[in-house]
């Protein structure tokens, strides 16, 4: 009796913390912020009418190198047909340095396949 209770116990831990980690990227967080508060606030501390930013894209565990330079390069296309003037995705990383309109900077924010967003300064350090 006491070994079915491990498991269950076990059992129950994993589903917990999975449903806890989907309700976690359902709420797109970054750095324990929606991405939208991150965009509002790049939007109003920004003096000039273009931004630079890092994208950072939802990525699942099971995605592979190829898949994942695929994902960015087609998530690069898509923020260069809603308005980036520049969109180069970082090869073997779920991100791509995007330039755009800080009034754009909202609606980028709220594509479902955005995880976070950060300013982006050229040659800065991370």
């Amino acid at each position: 009796m006491k070994l079915y209770d491990l498991i269950l116990g076990v059992a129950l831990l994993v589903a917990t913390t999975e449903v806890f980690g989907m309700e976690q990227a359902g709420n797109n967080m970054c750095n324990g912020r929606t991405v939208e508060a991150v965009a509002a606030e790049l939007m109003s501390r920004s003096t000039s009418p273009m931004v630079r930013v890092l994208v950072t894209l939802l990525k699942t565990e099971t995605q592979d190198r190829v898949a994942l330079d695929s994902e960015t390069a087609l998530m690069a296309d898509t923020f260069r047909q809603n308005g980036a003037v520049l969109a180069e995705p970082i090869s073997g990383q779920p991100l791509v340095v995007v330039e755009i309109d800080r009034n754009l900077l909202l609606h980028l924010a709220q594509h479902p396949q955005v995880a976070c967003i950060a300013e982006d300064t050229p040659g800065a350090t991370q």
